[in-house]
């Protein structure tokens, strides 16, 4: 843990050596105290394939002192060198739970790895009823049914790695950090841009004698000491990655939690490409996952799904209700923060729901949705109308009797 003054911003230049600091996330804890994520770029301010690695600013008295701790990190290559063949980490996000646990989420990438460079699948196969891990001897961009190697089950922070097709033990195992032994002893390989430094091989790496498969995985550690340490990584995206997907990464910044049927649900943003960056048009979607459980599982909500965007058609009794619910905000929240508080129409309704005084029914429709949030998104806005009155769906004066 390094310890320096930032001056009131998390991150001083040349942190852990790292020329730019990008990506933030930025989380108040239960206990008053903060924690600030970033990526820290070594040499560059470019996304991965590059070399990458996340850190986190912990400040107790109001963001005037700063407490620094590395929390995932490759040492294929030095921190003095820009590097497209390093292995790296991308885009956190932070959450605490009603336990006071944090957790980080973050993207993952093979040496060489990034977004336009992650191929279909997890990475992973089915073996014996478990998603198993898949390695190979090979090049991470290989095929991935030439991976002839898999993790298997983890006992005191060890794992054996065994061959796919008999599932006879190798000489090789894999600890929780995915670093490789063989025959029980630690393996290294030279660390690039150091001279005279080894490192050990982990399953991340070009160099490593056994390599996995280049794709996104989504990384998740947790801390249960305001962030100070953190637990080994698990890997989560075959809880939640189809095997048509290449990129499913993380939606950076913070997360949330939410109660859901008496119980605390825990959501992170995620976002795909579809199953690959070279279609045409490049087609991204946004959606979350969850766990339920206190992150040992998760689930993801299909791009599919149903979602408001908060039309809604109401009678008449809902003046009243509104009535009584603005008055409440307007004497208690309003006082406090008069220049943020809203009043919400959501919020209004979910308290009605849970008191049982009121019944919503979603329509479904198939129709796309855009709008104006910013000035740039007005010419989109505008085609995507001018589209619309083309194919006759709209006449071409709209508000024309």
């Amino acid at each position: 843990m390094d310890n320096k003054k930032a001056y009131y911003q998390p991150f001083n230049d040349k942190q852990f050596g790292s020329e730019r600091n990008r990506i933030p996330a930025l989380y108040t804890l239960s206990d008053g105290s903060v924690i600030a994520g970033a990526d820290m770029r070594y040499g560059h301010g470019s996304d991965s394939p590059n070399n990458i690695d996340i850190a986190v600013a912990l400040s107790k008295d109001g963001y005037a002192d700063w407490e620094y701790v590395m929390v995932n990190s490759f040492d294929d290559y030095s921190a003095e060198l820009t590097e497209k063949e390093s292995a790296s980490f991308i885009d956190s996000t932070i959450v605490q739970s009603e336990t006071g646990r944090i957790f980080m989420l973050a993207d993952a990438y093979t040496a060489g790895g990034g977004y336009l460079q992650s191929k279909t699948g997890t990475g992973y196969a089915e073996i014996d009823g478990k998603k198993r891990m898949l390695l190979t001897t090979g090049n991470h961009g290989d095929k991935l049914k030439s991976f002839g190697y898999y993790i298997g089950d983890y006992e005191n922070g060890i794992a054996l790695v065994l061959d796919r097709k008999t599932g006879e033990k190798t000489e090789y195992t894999v600890d929780e950090e995915f670093r490789l032994y063989k025959n029980g002893e630690a393996i290294y390989c030279a660390q690039k841009g150091s001279e005279g430094v080894s490192v050990q091989q982990r399953i991340f790496y070009a160099a490593a004698d056994l390599k996995c498969y280049k794709t996104t995985y989504l990384w998740l550690r947790y801390s249960d000491d305001n962030g100070k340490s953190w637990s080994a990584p698990k890997i989560i995206s075959p809880m939640v990655k189809s095997e048509d997907e290449g990129f499913l990464g993380v939606g950076p910044g913070r997360g949330t939690v939410i109660e859901h049927n008496g119980k605390q649900r825990i959501l992170f943003c995620i976002y795909d490409n579809n199953g690959g960056p070279f279609k045409d048009p490049v087609f991204e979607r946004a959606s979350v996952i969850y766990s339920d459980d206190n992150g040992e599982t998760w689930v993801d909500i299909s791009p599919e799904s149903i979602v408001s965007m908060n039309l809604w058609g109401f009678k008449r009794s809902i003046i009243e209700e509104l009535g009584a619910s603005f008055e409440k905000f307007l004497a208690e929240e309003m006082p406090s923060n008069p220049l943020k508080s809203e009043f919400f129409l959501p919020t209004v309704v979910q308290q009605l729901l849970k008191a049982d005084r009121a019944e919503v029914k979603v329509l479904e429709s198939k129709d796309k949705w855009f709008g104006v949030t910013y000035k740039e998104d007005k010419e989109k806005v505008v085609e995507a109308i001018a589209a619309l009155k083309a194919q006759g769906v709209y006449p071409e004066y709209l508000w024309r009797k």
